[in-house]
């Protein structure tokens, strides 16, 4: 069977929508959802399954007569209503529609197939667009990024977290606690005390102990307490496993592919899992999504991955300490494990690494004598004519010899070091076969320097005959050394 063309599917599609008033729905529950129609509204629905030709987004009116729709690709998972495209004050029901043709023809333009449809009524108010608080969070994380197949072990980063989000009429609050009260820094309903990220776990305990958190939130200009909430325990779960990471990283992600995790080993019904993908090249967030805690797998629809980005696929178990009712909230403590997809077919290489040097001065002594950044960038069958490595604090370019380039820069001290090659995001701009290019943003996370490493034999290599052989010997390298 010849395949029909998208423009005489979606005529065969626009056809067939003057039959949804014939359709008896079943609505998400008995609750109206509310929106301002005088703002843009997202409808977001996440993946699409496989099979689909289209999607359709539409909204009815109480006549059950069509008042908008959007046909769309089967890889979309979002659109957008456009703000004053619907009566203020009024109730819709909001349609998502998918097509699965199995049987098509060119001659007349013909169609077999499945649709599957959803529904929900919708209210538009002036007052829906302040809500007040929808979610609040008070979090503790440790983070771990899998490299392979096997489950990750060291935490590369510690972080806490807080904040809350909702409507416009949201401007602001602060977190009191043991330590003292912060400021929660946004706008447009979305608040947090900033990024708080330490090496250890120790580090963060000291800056945020684990008791009581109380936010206190400004909604239309008076203050709501949420708390206290309870953080105490130190529950962290274990590390997320990502089972098949090696195989979804090599994968061809224009089909379909199942990530699988092992369980959440002890959850409660409280517990939350979420799974997150975002694109880090964009910065965009391409999904978002709390699951049931039972669940251990994922499907990842094909074309949502697409050529030339960088990707972080992220699996969060949350053991919950404390919540509330209203609003959404999640308090506890979360074991992070991120996984990074590259769909980049370019085979240049990148590098930068923060090096200690060091010189043995006895059996088992050393001294530190210096430190240095190293960055090396080097094109293989491509041709790179122009290299910079962006730190947290700007550019730096990389000195050319060929197709290859450097850059180091001796300093004294750890503290120098740090102080320029700070914790944070780094970036490499290239020119690239003629054209400019940017790799990145990758994490530099806290101190992680393998052990240093000692000569064994130090006292046979102090002095010794050139002409006979010589055995040097050094302890094994330790965990995670490449």
């Amino acid at each position: 069977m010849a395949n029909l063309s998208t423009t005489a599917i979606r005529t065969l599609h626009r056809q067939v929508g003057i039959l949804e008033n014939l359709f008896q729905f079943r609505s998400f529950g008995s609750a109206v959802q509310s929106f301002d129609a005088t703002q843009d509204q997202t409808i977001d629905w996440g993946s699409v399954p496989s099979g689909v030709s289209l999607v359709q987004a539409l909204i009815l009116n109480g006549a059950s007569q069509q008042v908008w729709i959007e046909s769309l690709d089967p890889s979309t998972t979002s659109v957008q209503l456009p703000a004053d495209t619907l009566a203020q004050d009024t109730a819709y029901r909001l349609v998502l529609r998918w097509w699965a043709p199995s049987t098509t023809n060119l001659k007349p333009p013909t169609a077999l197939g499945y649709i599957s449809s959803v529904v929900m009524d919708v209210q538009t108010s002036a007052n829906a667009a302040d809500p007040g608080v929808s979610l609040a969070h008070v979090v503790k994380q440790r983070e771990f990024l899998q490299e392979g197949n096997d489950q990750a072990t060291t935490p590369v980063g510690w972080e806490f977290a807080a904040g809350v989000e909702g409507g416009l009429n949201v401007t602001g609050g602060s977190l009191a606690y043991p330590g003292g009260v912060e400021s929660l820094q946004g706008s447009d309903g979305e608040y947090d005390i900033g990024e708080k990220v330490y090496g250890d776990q120790a580090s963060l305990n000291i800056a945020y102990p684990n008791a009581d958190y109380t936010l206190n939130i400004t909604i239309d200009g008076q203050n709501q307490s949420l708390g206290p909430l309870n953080l105490t325990g130190d529950g962290y779960p274990a590390a997320p496993h990502i089972t098949d990471a090696v195989e979804f990283q090599a994968s061809d992600h224009s089909q379909n592919f199942t990530v699988t995790w092992d369980a959440f080993s002890g959850a409660d019904p409280d517990d939350r899992l979420i799974i997150e993908l975002w694109n880090r090249t964009t910065g965009d967030d391409l999904i978002f999504e709390f699951l049931d805690v039972s669940a251990t797998s994922y499907e990842i629809t094909g074309g949502f991955l697409t050529e030339g980005n960088q990707y972080e696929l992220t699996i969060l178990f949350v053991n919950t300490t404390d919540s509330l009712e209203t609003p959404e909230t999640v308090v506890g403590y979360i074991s992070r494990t991120a996984l990074e997809i590259s769909t980049i077919t370019s085979d240049t290489t990148l590098l930068f690494y923060k090096s200690s040097q060091n010189e043995q001065t006895g059996e088992s002594t050393f001294a530190e004598v210096g430190y240095q950044p190293l960055s090396i960038v080097s094109g293989l069958s491509n041709t790179v004519t122009d290299a910079a490595l962006i730190t947290p604090f700007g550019y730096i370019p990389l000195n050319p010899a060929g197709n290859f380039f450097i850059f180091v820069w001796p300093l004294d001290t750890k503290a120098a070091l740090d102080g320029e090659f700070p914790v944070g995001e780094y970036r490499f701009d290239l020119t690239e076969n003629g054209a400019p290019v940017s790799y990145g943003p990758y994490d530099l996370p806290g101190d992680a320097y393998p052990e240093v490493p000692l000569f064994q034999n130090f006292g046979e290599l102090e002095v010794f005959d050139a002409t006979q052989d010589k055995l040097i010997s050094w302890g094994a390298a330790p965990e995670d050394v490449t």
